[in-house]
């Protein structure tokens, strides 16, 4: 019994003593099972995060195919979407079709506009034939008319192309007018005139198939009368000096003389029975027009001398065209001449 006492004293007193071994126990398996659930925790933690960004990534590839399928979707939306913002084909052609006829007018409108209107006196009406009676149709022209640009040419310049005709001022001359029988009989003659200014031009024909004269006596020769018995005669055939260019101006005309006279002048080559001047393409010659006695002797200083030409013939109706030239110089370049110094000139080729 005393054993037992004390072994049961023994037992009482090992007991509280094992009681903090058991704590220290408990307490060092809550520690270990801190630090194992901190590891837990914060594998947790990485798997969520892990989860999240797989949930992030997943979420963002899946919202770029679904942009590109509404982007790809785009081009084939419903016809009722389309309908109201696309224009119509039928629409497109007919707005770019009525664009381009605009600017084609507006492209004629300004090259006409730089070009300028054909001038009123570019092609005159023929002289020939007569219209009826006998009686030309004179389309005369005001003496202070302003011609067309490139219808002024210079004494001794180059020459200018006039419809099929190209027109060259070669010299002024003054002397005296001879005379040859129209029929080239030798025998037959008559004495010179007194001095008179000569306007000499050479014409060529730049046609391809065109055969014309490019001046006649019918151009030269044709005037009218004026309105009173004391007013002057006109034509469109003349020189003056620049200021008395105009309709009661001092001009002097061409010389006169019946357009069925007998007499041709001397070298002038125009309205000869044997030849006619009739110029074929590519051919020339030269001529001069000649003026009245009376009143060159006051032709002093800058002068002009208008002259109406044919430059060829309308290729329809086969009627001739004509137009006017001025040549202008000075009094200082008139030429004299001796009466042997006249020298004719023929058609070259």
């Amino acid at each position: 019994a005393a054993t037992d006492e004390a072994t049961a004293e023994a037992s009482d007193e090992t007991e509280p003593a094992e009681e903090p071994a058991a704590s220290e126990t408990d307490e060092t398996e809550s520690s270990t099972a801190d630090e194992t659930e901190q590891p837990v925790e914060t594998a947790t933690e990485e798997v969520a995060a892990e989860s999240t960004e797989t949930e992030t990534t997943t979420a963002t590839d899946t919202s770029i195919p679904a942009s590109a399928s509404q982007e790809s979707a785009t081009p084939v939306a419903p016809p009722t979407y389309r309908r109201g913002k696309v224009v119509s084909k039928q629409l497109f052609t007919l707005t770019l079709t009525y664009a381009i006829a605009v600017t084609a007018m507006l492209a004629m409108l300004l090259y006409a506009k730089y070009k300028g209107d054909p001038h009123q006196l570019e092609s005159l009406p023929d002289l020939k034939p007569p219209i009826k009676n006998d009686e030309i149709a004179l389309q005369l022209i005001p003496e202070n008319a302003t011609l067309p640009a490139g219808h002024v040419l210079q004494l001794g310049g180059p020459g200018r192309r006039f419809g099929n005709v190209l027109v060259t001022p070669l010299r002024v001359t003054r002397g005296p007018l001879e005379f040859e029988h129209y029929t080239g009989d030798t025998s037959l003659t008559r004495e010179p005139t007194g001095d008179v200014l000569k306007l000499y031009l050479k014409f060529e024909n730049v046609s391809d198939d065109q055969t014309f004269e490019p001046l006649d006596q019918k151009l030269l020769l044709t005037r009218v009368a004026g309105k009173t018995d004391d007013a002057k005669m006109r034509a469109n055939n003349f020189v003056s000096t620049l200021d008395q260019k105009q309709t009661d101006g001092n001009r002097v005309l061409v010389y006169d003389m019946p357009p069925s006279w007998e007499w041709n002048l001397k070298a002038q080559n125009i309205n000869q029975e044997k030849k006619p001047q009739e110029l074929k393409p590519g051919e020339s010659f030269e001529t001069y027009v000649a003026t009245n006695e009376q009143g060159i002797d006051d032709l002093k200083g800058e002068l002009v001398w208008r002259v109406q030409i044919r430059k060829g013939y309308n290729p329809e109706s086969h009627r001739g065209v004509t137009t006017l030239i001025e040549v202008v110089f000075n009094s200082s370049q008139i030429q004299p001449e001796m009466v042997s110094g006249s020298k004719e000139a023929q058609p070259t080729t």
